[in-house]
């Protein structure tokens, strides 16, 4: 009877200690980090932000090609991410060492009420790999520009939103009703073997609809063709209709 009894006694304990461990276990698990390849835009200016962009022809992991287009905004302070590797198809994988993406933004400022004073943009732009948050070796690029009327904000925006698809319809409406001063900037965006994510601006942030620069002529001349360039380009393939 005393031998059954300790059994008894010896196999109770055994399940508090067993339930125990599983409890701390569970408790103690630590956070499951993707590695997928992620881009985020801060906005650090006073204004809120509102971005239109083409992700073009990315490649996704079925061979195919892809337009992606970009609707955002960001309010003062505020940032928003998007998924590159879930875009493309790699799921919780970081983009493959070498992918190229082409990246068009349009960027312009809004507020809540508007009024006269001009206002500053002042956007980075942070991309990763395999962390869930960026690190310090993940290199922040700025775009900026100066002295940007402001626009109304649409009615029901009242926190930063990103809204990604692949369908150009939604893109048109959106860039058809965009700000009167909006900063064209264009970068190609770089996997590199480590899997960092590297940009170089190809066309430096320029001003569309109302071309203006206080130092160059020549420069304008030149930012008005590029702008020409890109526009004839993108009206061609359906991606933007003509608005200006």
């Amino acid at each position: 009877m005393i031998n059954r009894n300790s059994t008894i006694v010896i196999l109770v304990l055994i399940s508090i200690l067993a339930f125990s461990v599983t409890a701390y276990t569970s408790y103690a698990k630590p956070v499951k980090t993707t590695a997928d390849t992620k881009l985020a835009f801060t906005n650090n200016g006073l204004t809120w932000v509102h971005i239109d962009a083409v992700i073009e022809n990315m490649q996704m992991k079925d061979g195919s090609t892809k337009n992606v287009y970009v609707d955002a905004y960001i309010k003062p302070g505020g940032n928003v991410n998007m998924d590159l590797s879930k875009l493309a198809g790699y799921g919780n994988q970081p983009l493959p060492a070498g992918t190229t993406i082409r990246l068009l933004a349009w960027d312009g400022l809004y507020n809540p009420t508007v009024s006269t004073t001009l206002n500053n943009l002042n956007l980075n732009i942070q991309g990763w790999s395999k962390t869930t948050t960026p690190q310090s070796t993940d290199k922040i690029y700025n775009t900026a520009y100066s002295n940007l009327k402001v626009s109304k904000l649409p009615n029901g925006i009242t926190n930063s939103i990103i809204k990604v698809t692949t369908n150009p319809n939604n893109f048109r409406a959106h860039l058809a009703s965009t700000s009167l001063q909006t900063i064209l900037d264009e970068k190609i965006l770089t996997i590199d073997s480590k899997g960092k994510l590297t940009m170089v601006t190809v066309t430096p942030p320029v001003l569309c609809k109302i071309m203006a620069h206080p130092n160059s002529k020549k420069w304008i001349k030149q930012q008005k063709l590029r702008f020409i360039q890109e526009w004839n380009y993108l009206t061609k393939y359906h991606i933007i209709q003509k608005h200006l």
